[in-house]
């Protein structure tokens, strides 16, 4: 498949290319099919308007394939998890999973194999009381990042233990903060605000803070200490309305809070090359993506059919909304969420969560220019609707899924491309 552009002039914009793809299979030979406009503002900013189909309408669509699955009820010793935290995938293509409920880290050869346990429950080196989050550095070492110790342990890729660095952070963290390195001495994390937001009062007196939104914090790694450089405020983005409810537990009035159900807040991600990715939410499919000094360097957006709520689902949440107090701004949802999460890829490519029904989600693909590339096609033994995606590569996508049991465990599904996109 070649991908060819023709410009043309635009009114108020530097110039507007119509992004058009010729598929040597799947379509009649020469036919041109579009996929996507492209704008250029005066600023520099390529707005990607893709239509509804992608580049794999017509040929060349991706496969994900299962390949390896770690972890059941029948499997014997370290091959049990209880609460998978983390997955991390290394240089070597061992996968390393955080194991919450023991814990430890256990690491696997590509093919599966167990070689070995890293860390255990205690406070000490290279122990852990709560590890919520794990990646790997420039340099190819694990960073285990411990949310109730408040510290991170480093280990290289024999699980010998490197370093151990404190965060600073205040309070337990029960999930890491997204991580980013954009440079090997320079490490950003993205962490909750301690100030704004908008403050609410509960009829239990419980105070509740709402779109205090993250500030990304830099870091000099100098090998051996972890030094904050600066703080840099990030973008606001809607956060989803919360529904305060009661109930009665042991003749006493329990208030209850949570989410607005399928409320379409916008998103802001952390990209693994320190750029932002954000969404634009109220059932918009809009992805803008910037650098942390706020300039925008592309914005994606694509036309799409709203998926509605089956009428039980939305009658269910509009009683929850008639019956509780609001807090914040929003009306009860008709559709889905256009984008229910982002997971940009370290090469470039960028995957879609989108929710389709009850326990129904799918995936969809954009190339590293923006371009939609569609669906892949789904491996019928793992229920896409339990698959948490954890870890992307080139070859690969990793997550965490369970058994009819209920037992956790990690899924490798390979990526299977059309021979000529093969490396």
């Amino acid at each position: 498949m070649t991908v060819k552009s023709i410009s043309r002039p635009a009114r108020s914009l530097a110039f507007l290319t119509t992004v058009l793809a010729t598929s040597a299979c799947g379509a009649e030979p020469g036919q041109t099919v579009a996929v996507a406009v492209a704008d250029t503002l005066d600023s520099g900013v390529v707005v990607m308007n893709t239509p509804a189909e992608g580049l794999w309408a017509t040929s060349g669509r991706w496969s994900l394939v299962a390949d390896l699955t770690i972890g059941s009820a029948d499997a014997a010793g370290r091959e049990i998890f209880g609460r998978i935290g983390a997955v991390a995938v290394d240089s070597g293509g061992r996968i390393w999973i955080v194991d919450q409920s023991v814990p430890d880290v256990r690491v696997f050869a590509p093919d599966g194999a167990f070689l070995r346990t890293v860390g255990r429950s205690g406070q000490g080196p290279g122990e852990f009381r709560l590890p919520s989050g794990m990646h790997v550095s420039p340099a190819g070492t694990l960073w285990v990042e411990d949310g109730q110790l408040r510290r991170i342990e480093i280990f290289d890729t024999a699980g010998v233990r490197a370093a151990g660095v404190p965060t600073g952070d205040r309070g337990v963290r029960t999930i890491a903060p997204e991580s980013a390195w954009p440079a090997e001495d320079t490490l950003y994390r993205a962490l909750p605000r301690r100030d704004g937001g908008r403050t609410y009062t509960l009829d239990n007196g419980v105070a509740m803070t709402l779109g205090a939104g993250k500030d990304v914090v830099r870091y000099h790694w100098s090998g051996t200490e972890l030094v904050p450089i600066d703080t840099v405020p990030l973008p606001e983005v809607p956060h989803a309305p919360y529904v305060v409810t009661t109930r009665v537990v042991d003749g006493r009035n329990m208030p209850g809070t949570g989410p607005m159900p399928h409320a379409d807040p916008g998103t802001l991600k952390l990209g693994p090359r320190g750029n932002l990715w954000i969404t634009a939410g109220g059932g918009v499919y809009s992805i803008r993506q910037q650098g942390l000094s706020g300039d925008t360097v592309r914005i994606i957006n694509r036309a799409f059919a709203p998926v509605p709520l089956p009428d039980s689902t939305r009658d269910r949440v509009r009683q929850m909304v008639t019956r509780g107090t609001l807090l914040g701004e929003g009306s009860p949802p008709e559709s889905f969420r256009a984008i229910h999460a982002i997971y940009p890829a370290p090469d470039g490519t960028l995957w879609v969560r989108r929710q389709v029904g009850i326990q129904s989600y799918t995936y969809e693909v954009f190339d590293s220019e923006g371009l939609f590339l569609g669906e892949p096609t789904f491996d019928p033994t793992i229920d896409m609707g339990l698959f948490r995606l954890q870890v992307v590569t080139p070859h690969a996508l990793y997550g965490v899924t369970r058994d009819d049991l209920g037992v956790e465990r990690v899924v490798r599904l390979r990526i299977e491309k059309p021979a000529a996109e093969r490396d």
